[in-house]
């Protein structure tokens, strides 16, 4: 963020995530102190932020925004059209919005959600909109409206990896600021623990992950697969994925090599008894901090070698490459390789 410009930061989230928490770790080693946060509610982002000494608003979403995440989620724009007690929520928020964005030159937007809501003010705005994109937007017509509307001096598409930014063109790469902390752990001998650590979804690739698992075992290893997390929003597509992950695992027959471990609270309690993470999102990912708390445990991680992961980690030469390990999907041999 430019020195001497003052920024409003629009944030999707109300806790410390991946994306979040390389944010505050690219503000915290800056220079611009004159940033401040809208958040839709208190969390512990806001705690974080607080504590940084940040300046944070809160302003609830409208109604129906909370289904921006899912696939269609464009027609919750048709259902406030048509409900005027919805358009007037969003009215509402768009207006209290633009009161506070007159104390900023610029907003930042972080977060599908918050890119969403800003879309229909861009044309009514004065000042420049930054559009960072941490996390790979799967609404094919999002990304096709933010294409375009780069294409505006007004608005500035920022990517924190090129395999991020290629999906909309003139999207300028910036890499995030990486704080790892190295943990002293000594990692058992004897059967290989593999841990994936994601929330439930299609994109992360827990499908992937289980049927390498499959291969793996079939090849011989001595191998135990881990899978930490759960579904994060109650959709009917997330709830039929997990099904389908379950179905998958008593298909491949091997159940009593995969463990169920749920959502955590603490992960490296987990990681710190992992040999590898598996890091199999089908999607560019900017960068996932799980991948840092892996490293930080000892544990070597294997992901997509065009995820935007190895490419972010290259740029970071303080990391160890040796660790991270990048492979192409469904070619089993690279990760024999790498388990060897």
């Amino acid at each position: 963020m430019k020195k001497g410009t003052s920024y409003l930061v629009h944030c999707s989230a109300t806790y410390v995530g991946g994306a979040e928490s390389s944010l505050l770790t690219e503000i915290e080693s800056g220079t611009n102190k004159n940033i401040a946060f809208l958040l839709p509610d208190k969390g512990s982002l806001s705690l974080k932020i607080e504590e940084m000494g940040y300046c944070v608003y809160f302003l609830k979403w409208p109604e129906l925004v909370n289904g921006f995440h899912q696939r269609g989620s464009a027609f919750s724009w048709i259902r406030a059209v048509f409900f005027p007690y919805y358009l007037w929520s969003f009215i509402k928020y768009w207006r209290e919005l633009a009161r506070i964005k007159k104390e900023y030159d610029m907003i930042w937007s972080s977060g599908i959600k918050s890119h969403c809501l800003l879309l229909p003010l861009l044309p009514f705005w004065k000042g420049k909109v930054v559009y960072n994109i941490r996390d790979f937007i799967h609404p094919v017509w999002l990304r096709k409206v933010i294409s375009i509307m780069s294409k505006i001096n007004q608005v500035e598409v920022v990517a924190n990896s090129k395999a991020v930014g290629k999906a909309f063109g003139s999207a300028r790469v910036q890499y995030p600021k990486i704080a790892m902390q190295n943990k002293k752990v000594i990692k058992n001998k004897g059967k290989i623990i593999i841990s994936h650590v994601a929330y439930y979804a299609p994109y992360k690739g827990q499908d992937i992950f289980l049927r390498y698992a499959a291969e793996i075992l079939s090849q011989g290893h001595q191998a135990e697969f881990w899978l930490i997390g759960d579904v994060l929003y109650q959709g009917k597509s997330y709830l039929e994925y997990k099904n389908n992950l379950m179905n998958l695992i008593e298909e491949l027959g091997i159940k009593k090599h995969v463990k169920i471990i749920g959502q955590v609270n603490d992960v490296y309690s987990y990681l710190e008894k992992s040999h590898y993470l598996f890091h199999s999102t089908r999607e560019p990912e900017p960068f996932g901090r799980v991948v840092l708390e892996a490293l930080s445990c000892g544990c070597k991680v294997l992901c997509h070698e065009e995820s935007g992961v190895c490419e972010v980690l290259k740029i970071d030469k303080k990391n160890t490459q040796k660790d991270v390990l990048g492979i192409k999907p469904w070619e089993q041999q690279h990760v024999f390789v790498a388990l060897k």
